[in-house]
């Protein structure tokens, strides 16, 4: 099965849990939570009005933590630390 296939079903599980949250909290993961991991960068991490986390990684496998790509003129990545 090609990952197009998987797309309709991870819109679907995403929009359930974030569709109308609110972020309510930006900060970067602290050294702690990224020993915890296991990984070498830190990611900014965004909390949602119900305590739940987002924060980007390389991969699936959870790696090394990720940045985020925006389209806002003068914030065009979000990097890692």
């Amino acid at each position: 099965m090609s990952k197009l296939q998987f797309e309709p079903k991870w819109v679907q599980d995403v929009e359930k849990h974030l569709k109308g949250r609110r972020i309510v909290l930006i900060r970067y993961m602290t050294h702690e939570e990224k020993k915890k991991l296991n990984i070498h960068y830190r990611p900014i991490i965004l909390q949602l009005d119900n305590g739940k986390i987002l924060y980007p990684m390389s991969d699936t496998e959870g790696n090394d933590a990720g940045v985020l790509f925006t389209n806002i003129d003068d914030l065009k990545v979000i990097p890692d630390l």
